[in-house]
């Protein structure tokens, strides 16, 4: 029955198109069709008090660029960095349930992004690329308000709860999962230190992989209530990964 809860506000995240506004006013849209890198799939949550949640790097993915072959990202960037305005329409859906939202109405925290010029011309002005890189640290998160209500609590004693050992719960879409019916999978992984690392719960063991990020992290309490403890970011290698606490938002 508590899986069934989860579940029920679990969603698979998916962008639906993006809005580009130019400084002169010319409105141009991109669907998945004109630039399918920029159109992944994710995972959010919804909570008990009508928040969203989800990760940053699926909000604004334009702004985590990991490589120099993301050119449709580094492209965005730049759009942006020089005046454009940027805005990302998804769709989120559930088992039962199914909402859109916008960039626009989420609320994140960029206070560490670094601007900067890297080693790319994609509008071949012969100068590199400005952009505004953001961080996979506990600042990669995401929410906004909604009037529906979910089934998931936040936990109120995480320092305690994030013991090591302890196995965590993770639910979300690997690789799109079941895109059509939207039933997340579930998976787990296990501390891998006490308590909290800078806003991050260090795990190991994890079998979470993309798709699965935004997606909630729970803990079960000894009377046997799962809560909500962080939000899958990123992974390194086969078996570490790192989980934004739920306290940084």
């Amino acid at each position: 029955e508590a899986d069934k809860l989860v579940l029920k506000s679990t969603y698979i995240v998916r962008r639906e198109s993006i809005k580009i506004t130019y400084p002169d006013g010319h409105i141009e849209v991109l669907t998945p069709n004109d630039a399918p890198d920029l159109f992944g799939l994710g995972t959010g949550f919804l909570l008990e008090d009508g928040r969203f949640v989800t990760a940053r790097h699926l909000v604004e993915s334009h702004k985590f660029i990991h490589n120099l072959d993301d050119h449709y990202k580094i492209k965005l960037n730049t759009m942006e960095c020089n005046g454009c305005d940027i805005e990302v329409s998804f769709g989120a859906y559930s088992t039962d349930h199914a909402f859109t939202f916008t960039n626009k109405q989420c609320v994140v925290n960029g206070v560490e992004d670094k601007i900067g010029r890297i080693e790319v011309d994609t509008d071949g002005d012969g100068e590199q690329d400005l952009v505004r890189l953001a961080p996979l640290n506990n600042t990669d998160w995401a929410y906004l308000r909604t009037s529906f209500r979910g089934t998931l609590k936040v936990c109120e004693d995480i320092e305690k709860t994030i013991v090591k050992n302890t196995k965590l719960r993770v639910y979300g879409y690997p690789g799109g999962y079941d895109e059509d019916h939207h039933t997340a999978l579930s998976g787990s992984c296990v501390v891998a230190k006490n308590g909290l690392l800078n806003g991050m719960i260090v795990v190991t063991e994890r079998n979470f992989e993309p798709g699965n990020s935004g997606g909630p992290v729970l803990a079960v309490k000894p009377d046997g209530n799962a809560v909500v403890v962080g939000i899958v970011s990123s992974g390194y290698g086969d078996t570490v990964g790192h989980i934004v606490s739920i306290t940084n938002l």
